[in-house]
């Protein structure tokens, strides 16, 4: 996740928190050195219940020096969430210090970051990486969101409006798969929508195309925000536009979608 500001740190990680709790994760969180009675009361006021989850056993806060290399250092960790699996939590949920803008401690983070995806690869757990953008120019923004997106299932960034998805599919290989990564949840119809979307049609207009009911049409596109977990139209329609540069393609006769190639510019 990209955050603006360190000021946004606590919000999405009391955030990220309570969704863990209430699909029975549970819950690590990695303090820096010196800051875990700080981490605590941020995560209070972000209304996260610290003291309650501790006592019950959902919730460990470490401040644990980083001083192994992050292989090592990762496995550390992916033990201690094995651990606490075995106690019948469904997922570990981890969250470590916010990464600097500053390149050299971004690329520090980077080697950690990666060790512990490939280390906890397989098991149950969710992660959310977080990157302090403020003080970086759009270049340099752009080429770390490309960067990150190449071994994280997704991007996210914080703004006015609360979170908006930046990628969910950036890392997944050819334009190929990432088109049936988007389609595996939709349905044939759904695809024609979303791809209509991406041309910019608002409803009445895809009712029109796909001689369908403007309340039909309002249907497909509430499912296919639910399903690809995007806030609104805006989200989809840009995500299609990139990622379904086509046309929509017709379902076959058996009523499975057929992925082509994306097309590329010469």
């Amino acid at each position: 996740m990209l955050l603006h500001s360190p000021r946004e740190v606590y919000a999405a990680q009391a955030s990220f928190y309570g969704l863990g709790i209430r699909r029975n994760g549970w819950v690590l969180h990695r303090s820096i050195p010196g800051r875990l009675e700080r981490d605590r009361a941020g995560l209070r006021r972000a209304g996260l219940d610290v003291d309650a989850l501790e006592r019950q056993g959902r919730m460990v806060i470490d401040e644990a020096l980083v001083a192994q290399p992050p292989e090592e250092w990762a496995q550390r960790w992916v033990a201690v969430a094995e651990q606490a699996l075995l106690k019948g939590f469904d997922a570990v949920w981890w969250t470590g210090p916010p990464i600097p803008p500053a390149e050299d401690v971004y690329r520090l983070g980077i080697a950690y970051d990666q060790a512990w995806e490939r280390c906890i690869h397989g098991h149950p757990a969710v992660t959310m990486c977080l990157y302090i953008v403020d003080g970086l120019s759009e270049e340099e923004r752009l080429a770390r969101t490309e960067e990150l997106g190449r071994f994280h299932d997704a991007l996210f960034m914080s703004g006015p409006g609360g979170v908006s998805v930046l990628e969910t599919i950036l890392g997944m290989g050819t334009p190929e798969r990432r088109a049936e990564k988007v389609l595996v949840d939709l349905s044939a119809r759904e695809r024609e929508v979303l791809g209509l979307m991406g041309e910019g049609l608002r409803n009445r207009e895809i009712a029109a195309r796909l001689f369908i009911s403007e309340a039909t049409a309002k249907t497909h596109v509430r499912h296919i925000l639910e399903k690809l977990r995007m806030r609104n139209r805006a989200e989809a329609a840009a995500f299609a536009a990139r990622w379904l540069p086509g046309p929509a393609t017709p379902p076959a006769a058996d009523g499975r979608v057929s992925v082509g190639p994306a097309s590329t510019a010469g």
